[in-house]
């Protein structure tokens, strides 16, 4: 497992290199090639899977989120906080790890639902 500075660096270059691509897209769109515009589209969704990961082994670092907590999610645009919450409602199919819930959870039927949907299960 990385350390938590590595993951921050790790973080902020690709946030650079989403902002980086989003541009590269626009002007892709602007010329007209759009196979380009739809590989762009590709990475830059791969990217934020990538750093909805990324935010989720950084947030390891801060402790554990227990029972009768609230929590928020804050970020820039761009970095994956709706990417992430569709990840652990189970509308979004993540690329690694899983989504782990404790003994005893209670959690909505729709979230149950769709984790099954997509053959992600639930543990």
């Amino acid at each position: 497992m990385l350390s938590k500075k590595e993951l921050e660096q790790q973080i902020a270059e690709l946030k650079m290199d989403y902002i980086n691509l989003q541009g590269d897209m626009e002007k892709l769109e602007q010329t007209g090639h759009a196979g380009s515009v739809a590989q762009a589209a590709e990475r830059l969704e791969k990217m934020e899977k990538q750093l909805a990961e990324l935010n989720k082994q950084l947030a390891a670092f801060y402790g554990n989120i227990k029972e009768g907590d609230h929590i928020g999610l804050v970020g820039a645009n761009g970095v994956g906080k709706s990417t992430l919450m569709g990840i652990i409602t189970g509308q979004i199919i993540h690329d690694t790890g899983r989504v782990e819930w404790l003994p005893g959870t209670h959690y909505g039927r729709r979230i149950k639902r769709n984790h099954r949907k997509n053959g992600r299960g639930h543990s």
